[in-house]
C-alpha cells in the first residue's frame, strides 16, 4: 500500500494543515502568553470549518465523487460557521473576564461542532472521490 493513499495519511494531512495555521498564527510576532494561547486555542474550532470548506471546495472544483452533496455539505457548513464565530467571539469575551467555566465551555461546544465536522468531511472526501 502506497503511504500517500492510506486512511492515516488522509486524516493526518489536514490534521497538520490545522497544527501549521495554529502554529504560524500562534508564534509569528505575537507573544506567547498564557492568555494568547488560550485565545488560539479557543479559534481552532473556526480552522477546522475552515479546511473542511476547503476540502469541499477542492473536491467541487476538481469534479470528483458526489458534487451536489459536497455543494450541500458546503452550505450546510456555511450555516453552521456564523453560530462558531459567535460561540468563539463569546468564549473570549468570558476569558478577558476570567470566567473560564463559560469560556471554555463555549470552547468546548465550538469543538464539538466542528470536529464531527472535519471528521465526517474526510470521510465523505475518501469515500466518495475517484
Amino acid at each position: 500500500m502506497n503511504f500517500l493513499t492510506s486512511i492515516p495519511f488522509k486524516f493526518l494531512l489536514p490534521l497538520v494543515l490545522l497544527g501549521l495555521q495554529f502554529s504560524l498564527k500562534f508564534f509569528i510576532d505575537r507573544r506567547a502568553t498564557a492568555f494568547n494561547f488560550a485565545t488560539s486555542i479557543l479559534e481552532v474550532p473556526i480552522n477546522m470549518f475552515f479546511v473542511s470548506l476547503a476540502l469541499l471546495s477542492a473536491l467541487i472544483i476538481a469534479g470528483n465523487g458526489d458534487i451536489q452533496k459536497a455543494f450541500m455539505f458546503f452550505l450546510g457548513i456555511l450555516c453552521l460557521l456564523p453560530f462558531c464565530i459567535f460561540f468563539w467571539r463569546r468564549s473570549v469575551e468570558h476569558l478577558e473576564k476570567k470566567y473560564f467555566f463559560w469560556s471554555f465551555g463555549l470552547g468546548f461546544l465550538n469543538l464539538a461542532l466542528a470536529l464531527p465536522t472535519i471528521v465526517g468531511i474526510i470521510y465523505f472526501l475518501m469515500t466518495n472521490s475517484k
